[in-house]
């Protein structure tokens, strides 16, 4: 028995509406662009993922921002490359402000960064691909970076470079001038790091508190050589 013409009707209509909403949709899918913001505060700073050992990793958070801010209440985790697996590798349950450019070092205990660390964790970070992810105790994600082959939900826009043994991925300016942008893609806020230097609660704060953090107009055009 054939179908009724109005049957045909209503599925052309719904074939157009979802091609319509298809159309709207940013290219990668939602996992590409996360439902927070851009951080003007907590930041992941920098990630090494191995050096002459493979535990010789450390993950530095910073703050962005042009006032104090706790870290209470807060917890650095680090999810693999699909999305598969959470785990928790540090949580601050007291107080503990950063002031404006100070940096807090989370190391692997198992590496030479472990003894320079203000807390440490055990268990690695995948050197081809991952995410660490700063968020509150109830899960709402203050800040995070993928590298390499990350393909989850915590990933801001595209991956950033894996970086290679011995070298980090840093979110820019860099170096002496902070690690203040952000705009939500991993790709282009961070770039590769050669040489890392790990920074701690008792190393001098970058840049100067003075400093405003701003969004550069082409990062990529300042990514340092």
């Amino acid at each position: 028995m054939p179908a009724p013409r109005g049957v045909f009707a209503l599925l052309i209509v719904f074939i157009v509406g979802f091609a319509t909403v298809a159309a709207s949709l940013p290219p990668g899918g939602p996992a590409d662009y996360p439902v927070w913001p851009p951080s003007v505060g907590l930041v992941v700073a920098e990630v090494v993922t191995g050096g002459a050992s493979a535990s010789d990793e450390y993950v530095e958070v910073a703050n962005a921002g042009g006032a104090d801010v706790d870290l209470d209440g807060c917890e650095l985790v680090y999810v693999t490359a699909s999305g598969a697996t959470t785990t928790r590798k540090t949580s601050f349950a007291g107080p503990l402000p950063l002031a404006p450019g100070q940096h807090l070092l989370v190391a692997n205990a198992a590496g030479i960064f472990g003894p320079l660390a203000d807390a440490t964790y055990s268990g690695g970070l995948a050197a081809d691909g991952g995410v660490v992810a700063l968020r509150r105790a109830d899960g709402s994600v203050i800040d995070a970076v993928g590298w390499g082959t990350a393909a989850n939900a915590y990933v801001e826009g595209a991956a950033a470079p894996a970086p290679p043994a011995k070298s980090s991925i840093e979110r820019l300016p860099g170096g002496s001038g902070g690690n203040t942008q952000d705009t939500n893609d991993n790709f282009t806020d961070w770039f590769v790091q050669p040489n890392p230097i790990p920074q701690s609660l008792a190393s001098r704060p970058v840049p100067a508190p003075s400093a405003t953090p701003t969004l550069q107009s082409n990062p990529q055009s300042q990514r340092p050589n």
